[in-house]
C-alpha cells in the first residue's frame, strides 16, 4: 500500500510504500534524506506563512474595507468610496405607491415607471459591484410592483374607454 507523504525538504508530494515507514529515504526530486513517517505535513513556505487579507465586506458606512486593504500600504483606496449606497427604500416606496395610485392612471404609470427604471438601473448596478448588493430583494420588490402598477393603470384606461365607448353607444 502506498502512503502520501512530502519532502521536508523541497516539499513534494511523495508515495512511500507501507513497510518503508520509520526508515530513511531518498527524495527522487532533490535527492534529500530523510525518515518516513506517516503524516508528513508539507514544509512551510514563505508564501504559506503569510496572513491571508481580511474579507471583504459589501456595505456602506466603513463596513471593515479600510481593514481588508490595509496590506495594500498607503496608496489603498477604500473601495466604500466607489460603492454607492443602494435605494432599496426609494424603489420600494415608488412601487408600492404606483400600485396605491393605479387607479389614476397618470400617477400609476409616472410611480410605477420610476420604480421600474430605477429598480432595473439599480440592480444592473449591483450585477456590476457599483451598488451595495444589501437592498438587492427590496430593490427587485419595488421593481415589480412598479411593473404591475403600470399594468394595473393600462387595464384601468382600457376598463374607462370600453365603457366611454358603451356609454356614448347608447346615447
Amino acid at each position: 500500500m502506498l502512503i502520501p507523504l512530502y519532502c521536508p525538504s523541497c516539499g513534494k508530494e511523495l508515495c512511500v510504500r507501507g513497510e518503508l515507514l520509520g526508515n530513511q529515504v531518498r527524495c527522487p526530486i532533490c535527492e534529500a534524506v530523510f525518515r518516513a513517517l506517516v503524516g508528513m505535513e508539507p514544509p512551510l513556505t514563505p508564501y504559506s506563512l503569510a496572513p491571508e487579507p481580511p474579507p471583504i465586506r459589501w456595505g456602506g458606512g466603513g463596513s471593515g474595507l479600510p481593514e481588508a486593504l490595509a496590506y495594500l500600504g498607503e496608496l489603498a483606496t477604500p473601495l466604500d468610496e466607489f460603492i454607492e449606497p443602494h435605494r432599496g427604500p426609494l424603489v420600494m416606496a415608488l412601487g408600492i405607491l404606483g400600485l396605491v395610485f393605479c387607479v389614476c392612471p397618470i400617477a400609476g404609470w409616472v410611480l410605477g415607471g420610476l420604480a421600474t427604471t430605477k429598480g432595473t438601473d439599480d440592480i444592473d448596478k449591483m450585477n456590476r459591484r457599483r451598488m451595495d448588493p444589501s437592498g438587492r430583494r427590496m430593490t427587485s420588490a419595488g421593481r415589480i410592483c412598479g411593473i404591475i402598477a403600470v399594468i394595473l393603470s393600462t387595464l384601468n384606461t382600457l376598463v374607462g374607454i370600453f365603457f366611454l365607448v358603451m356609454y356614448l353607444i347608447q346615447l
